[in-house]
């Protein structure tokens, strides 16, 4: 098994877990099939990337509204969705706008690629809409975000 094939078990494995964690009885709306894996997908993803480790742990109240914190005190929390033609924005719930950094990630044949990046006060700026499933987002287009290299730069700060 290589590697890339041993985070998409492992994201799917834990993704899977925290989904049934969280909602044992009632399913939780998701705008995309798989929803909880792919989202673990790209936690891992930029974890690792990042040089962070990757937080495993089974939380019954959620991960508190970001995945790990970076050098600065910055929260992160990825965003994470299948690459479609329809997939140009990135999008965080009206409601749980609470990491410091979003970073938006697309999923394709098990690959994640990172596409860029934004402040809280950005997407809080940024208008909403509901995409589907009864969920107002917050959404800026995948084009107006912040380059991946100046998160990357950051985290060297």
């Amino acid at each position: 098994m290589n590697f890339y094939s041993f985070l998409k078990t492992l994201s799917a494995t834990h993704g899977n877990a925290r989904k049934d964690l969280h909602n044992p009885i009632k399913e939780q709306p998701a705008l995309i099939k798989d929803q909880d894996p792919m989202g673990m997908m790209g936690e891992m993803y930029l974890a690792l990337l990042l040089g962070h480790s990757v937080d495993l742990e089974q939380k019954i109240e959620g991960d508190g509204g970001f995945d790990f914190t970076i050098p600065l005190n910055f929260t992160v929390d990825v965003k994470t969705t299948d690459k479609t033609p329809r997939a140009n924005n990135l999008l965080v719930e009206k409601s749980k706008v609470r990491a410091d950094i979003y970073v938006a990630a697309m999923h394709e044949n098990g690959m994640i690629d990172f596409l860029g990046w934004a402040m809280k006060s950005e997407v809080l700026a940024a208008p909403t809409k509901d995409f589907g499933r009864g969920l107002t987002n917050h959404y800026i287009d995948l084009k107006d975000l912040r380059p991946m290299s100046d998160l990357y730069a950051r985290k060297y700060r």
